[in-house]
Protein backbone atom coordinates (compact mmCIF):
# COMPACT_ATOMS: atom_id res chain seq x y z
CA UNK A 1 0.00 0.00 0.00
CA UNK A 2 1.46 3.34 -1.01
CA UNK A 3 1.07 6.55 0.94
CA UNK A 4 -1.03 9.31 -0.61
CA UNK A 5 -1.44 12.91 0.53
CA UNK A 6 -3.55 15.81 -0.62
CA UNK A 7 -2.24 19.33 -0.03
CA UNK A 8 -4.69 22.23 -0.19
CA UNK A 9 -4.06 25.92 -0.82
CA UNK A 10 -6.53 28.58 -1.91
CA UNK A 11 -4.53 29.68 -4.99
CA UNK A 12 -1.04 29.55 -6.47
CA UNK A 13 -0.26 33.22 -6.68
CA UNK A 14 3.42 34.12 -6.36
CA UNK A 15 4.35 34.08 -2.70
CA UNK A 16 6.11 32.32 0.13
CA UNK A 17 3.37 29.96 1.29
CA UNK A 18 2.70 28.88 -2.27
CA UNK A 19 6.37 28.19 -2.89
CA UNK A 20 6.60 26.17 0.32
CA UNK A 21 3.67 23.93 -0.63
CA UNK A 22 5.26 23.33 -4.05
CA UNK A 23 8.57 22.47 -2.34
CA UNK A 24 6.78 20.14 0.08
CA UNK A 25 4.94 18.41 -2.77
CA UNK A 26 8.22 17.89 -4.60
CA UNK A 27 9.97 16.46 -1.56
CA UNK A 28 7.11 14.07 -0.82
CA UNK A 29 6.86 12.94 -4.46
CA UNK A 30 10.62 12.40 -4.49
CA UNK A 31 10.17 9.99 -1.57
CA UNK A 32 7.64 7.95 -3.50
CA UNK A 33 4.52 9.44 -1.94
CA UNK A 34 1.63 10.15 -4.29
CA UNK A 35 0.83 13.86 -3.97
CA UNK A 36 -2.30 15.66 -5.09
CA UNK A 37 -2.42 19.46 -4.95
CA UNK A 38 -5.87 20.93 -4.54
CA UNK A 39 -6.53 24.61 -4.97
CA UNK A 40 -9.76 26.59 -4.99
CA UNK A 41 -9.10 29.32 -7.53
CA UNK A 42 -7.40 29.35 -10.90
CA UNK A 43 -5.56 32.57 -11.62
CA UNK A 44 -3.40 33.52 -14.63
CA UNK A 45 -0.52 34.12 -12.19
CA UNK A 46 -0.68 30.42 -11.24
CA UNK A 47 1.46 29.62 -14.26
CA UNK A 48 4.62 30.52 -12.35
CA UNK A 49 4.32 27.24 -10.41
CA UNK A 50 2.67 24.89 -12.91
CA UNK A 51 5.89 23.80 -14.62
CA UNK A 52 7.53 23.12 -11.27
CA UNK A 53 4.54 21.08 -10.12
CA UNK A 54 4.63 18.97 -13.30
CA UNK A 55 8.38 18.42 -12.96
CA UNK A 56 7.86 17.15 -9.40
CA UNK A 57 5.26 14.61 -10.54
CA UNK A 58 2.45 15.97 -8.39
CA UNK A 59 -1.17 15.85 -9.55
CA UNK A 60 -3.49 18.80 -9.38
Amino acid sequence: MSLQVCLYISAFRPGGAERQIVNLAGELAGRGIQVTLLYARKDPQDACYLDTIHEQHADF
